[in-house]
C-alpha cells in the first residue's frame, strides 16, 4: 500500500535552549484512505490487539505524546513494558481513529486507542500526561518527571489489555487454540514470552514466585521489538545538540541542524 507520510514533529527547542524534551517519535503516517489499517489486519491474523498512538491535528499535543512514548519504550521498567508484549503498535491519524472507532470521534481527550482482536475499539489513554519538568539546577528532576509520565501512561492502559485473571486466561486459551498448546515451562523463558506472551503474562500472575522472571521475559520481547524498529508510521530521531536525525526519513525531510555548542540534550531525551 502506498502511504502517504507527513511530518508531525517539529525540532525548534529540541536541540537549542530548554532541551527537557525526551526522545520521540516522528513522521506518523496519514493514509489516505479509511479503510483498516493493515497493522489490525496483520494483528488480527496473529490474535493480537492493536494500540493506535493518536497523532492528532493539534501537533503540540502529537509531539508530546511522541516524546512520551519514546521514552516510555526506551525506558519504561519490565512492569511498565510487560503488557505490550501482548498488542501490537502503530500510528494513526484523527480522521483514521474516527474511522475505526466512530464512537469515539470528536472526543478532544483520546491520546491512544486500542483495537482487540475481537470487539469494538476503546480509548486506551485518555487526558493530558504530567508535565516534562527541568531545571539544570536541580540534579535528577529531569529524570523524575519522566518517570512521573512513565506511570501515568501505564496506568492509563493497563487494564485496557486485560489484567484481570478471568481476561488474562482467555487471552491464554485463545492463544493456544490458535498457535498451539504451550509447553510446561518450569522457569521463565524469553523463547517462550515471544511465542505465548499471553500464556507468559497469565503465568505471571498466577505463581508469584516465578512473576519477576516472567515480567522481565515480556519486557524484553517489547523492547526487541520496538527499540531498534520504531512502531509502524512512525521513525525513531536523535538529538545531541547540533541537529536531528531521523533514522527512517519520510521523503523530503530536511535534516534540521544548530550551531554547535549552543544546547545540551540530557541522554534520557536524545533519541
Amino acid at each position: 500500500m502506498d502511504w502517504n507520510r507527513r511530518q508531525v514533529v517539529r525540532a525548534a527547542g529540541a536541540g537549542l535552549f530548554a532541551l527537557s524534551l525526551p526522545g520521540w517519535l516522528a513522521a506518523c503516517c496519514a493514509r489516505r484512505d479509511a479503510e483498516a489499517p493493515p497493522e489490525v489486519i496483520t494483528a488480527a491474523a496473529k490474535g493480537r490487539g492493536v494500540l493506535f498512538l493518536h497523532v492528532e491535528d493539534d501537533e503540540r499535543r502529537s509531539d508530546d505524546l511522541g516524546r512520551l512514548v519514546g521514552t516510555f519504550l526506551l525506558h519504561a521498567t519490565d512492569e511498565q513494558l510487560a503488557p505490550l508484549a501482548t498488542v501490537e503498535l502503530a500510528c494513526a491519524t484523527t480522521r483514521e481513529i474516527a474511522a475505526m472507532a466512530p464512537h469515539l470521534a470528536g472526543r478532544s481527550d483520546v491520546r491512544a486507542v486500542f483495537v482487540p482482536p475481537q470487539g469494538p475499539a476503546v480509548c486506551a489513554v485518555s487526558g493530558n500526561p504530567p508535565q516534562v519538568e527541568w531545571d539544570p539546577r536541580i540534579d535528577g528532576i529531569l529524570e523524575r518527571s519522566v518517570q512521573r509520565r512513565h506511570e501515568w501512561i501505564a496506568h492509563e492502559w493497563k487494564n485496557v489489555f486485560g489484567a484481570g485473571a478471568n481476561d488474562l486466561e482467555r487471552r491464554a486459551a485463545e492463544e493456544r487454540a490458535r498457535i498451539g498448546s504451550s509447553p510446561e515451562a518450569e522457569i521463565p523463558q524469553l523463547e517462550f514470552a515471544r511465542r505465548w506472551p499471553n500464556q507468559a503474562r497469565w503465568i505471571a500472575e498466577q505463581e508469584p514466585e516465578r512473576r519477576a522472571g516472567w515480567i522481565s521475559a515480556l519486557a524484553q520481547v517489547a523492547r526487541e521489538r520496538w527499540k531498534v524498529a520504531a512502531p509502524a508510521g512512525s521513525t525513531w530521531a536523535t538529538s545531541t545538540g547540533c541537529g536531528i536525525r531521523y533514522e527512517r526519513p519520510a521523503p523530503g525531510t530536511p535534516h534540521i541542524g544548530y550551531a554547535c555548542g549552543m544546547g545540551h540534550v540530557p541522554p534520557i531525551s536524545q533519541r
